[in-house]
């Protein structure tokens, strides 16, 4: 007895298997940026021991944090206490902006704003994926693709103020100074961001697959013609009363032409009768 082919179709949406990566890609994205934006916001990414009475109190991304600090380069002496935008023309009037945003931390600041960037498109992206609107395999690979990027900016954004941070030219007394929560947010953002481009990679590859049997289904064609993009394999098609004929043959050469019903709108065959 002839035993029946087994034939493999993509596993389809609202089954457990389907909803599996796709509820982890979900959470593991809204996590990552969750931990980015909190990260991207707070003024804790360096901090003092509280016992040290250290005058510089912390640094974040954006914002720096003094408690009756005076720079050694200000021939005024001026205190600086609470906190103050790293931008702030005070700062930069004074001469101290140069030394509290070097280069270096320029690049990480321009690195983990780009990360946060891209993590913006995939919310998006993955918002419209959640609620069914758009191409879902463009949206899923989309999202895995801005993924990828965030946790690449971000992994070099850390790795750079992990190196510098113990830099004697900037923060006073390094040995005093410890990295905080916000750089460990960041940490766990970048982490979660690669966890979340494994389950996104699995996702974009079941949507492929059934926009695949969907492109098959409706043109009559396989994977393959979908994969490379072949146009279908008839030449291309004139019509004249209602019949369709193919271009680009001779009469004696015409395939069976085609006759479109207007009330089912279905395609009849008919045989060639000539003219």
């Amino acid at each position: 007895m002839r035993q029946p082919e087994k034939r493999s179709y993509p596993i389809p949406h609202g089954t457990p298997y389907y909803d599996l990566p796709l509820n982890m890609a979900i959470g593991t994205t809204l996590g990552s940026i969750l931990l980015h934006f909190l990260s991207f916001c707070s003024p804790y990414w360096l901090e003092s021991y509280p016992e040290t009475r250290s005058t510089f109190l912390r640094v974040g991304l954006w914002s720096v944090c003094f408690d009756r600090f005076i720079h050694p380069k200000d021939n005024f002496g001026i205190e600086w206490t609470g906190c103050y935008w790293i931008f702030d023309w005070n700062l930069w009037n004074r001469g101290i902006w140069e030394w509290i945003d070097p280069p270096w931390f320029i690049a990480v600041q321009v690195l983990c704003g780009l990360a946060f960037i891209s993590h913006c498109v995939s919310l998006v992206c993955i918002l419209f994926h959640f609620l069914l609107v758009g191409n879902r395999h463009a949206e899923s690979s989309i999202c895995l693709g801005t993924q990828a990027i965030a946790a690449l900016f971000l992994l070099v954004g850390l790795i750079v103020f992990g190196v510098k941070v113990d830099d004697r030219d900037w923060m006073p007394r390094p040995d005093h100074n410890h990295l905080s929560w916000s750089f460990a947010f960041a940490v766990l953002s970048c982490f979660i961001s690669a966890i979340s481009c494994v389950f996104l990679y699995f996702v974009s590859n079941s949507d492929e697959q059934v926009e695949r049997r969907q492109y098959a289904a409706v043109t009559g064609h396989g994977s393959q013609a979908y994969a490379y993009g072949q146009a279908p394999s008839r030449p291309p098609t004139m019509s004249a009363a209602g019949s369709v004929y193919a271009a680009g043959t001779s009469r004696q050469q015409q395939q069976q032409p085609y006759t479109m019903s207007l009330h089912s709108g279905f395609t009849q065959q008919q045989p060639y009768r000539g003219y």
